[in-house]
């Protein structure tokens, strides 16, 4: 198993890429779900980040990719300037 990390280690980097699932109905996967609160009190003021998203879009199209959605809000929240946006259209 891989040692966690603290994620107040992210503010080293000026360039940050995250990845994330969707779980089951729209919900976070539990590995970020644990770190969330540790999320939630970092400055990312002045950090780039890139998302991408996993998720079952034929299964739960519904709810496909909301938890990347979860994870935008929260980084841009945080102060990140967020990259590769995408329409959802077609």
């Amino acid at each position: 198993m891989w040692p966690t990390l603290p994620l107040s280690r992210m503010k080293e980097y000026p360039f940050l890429i995250l990845g994330i699932p969707t779980w089951d109905y729209g919900e976070l996967q539990e590995d970020w779900e644990a770190r969330w609160p540790e999320l939630e009190e970092l400055d990312l003021t002045g950090h780039t980040v890139a998302l991408y998203g996993l998720g079952d879009q034929l299964g739960y199209p519904q709810w496909f990719q909301d938890a990347m959605g979860l994870l935008w809000a929260q980084v841009a929240s945080r102060g990140a300037r967020t990259v590769g946006r995408w329409p959802a259209a077609g």
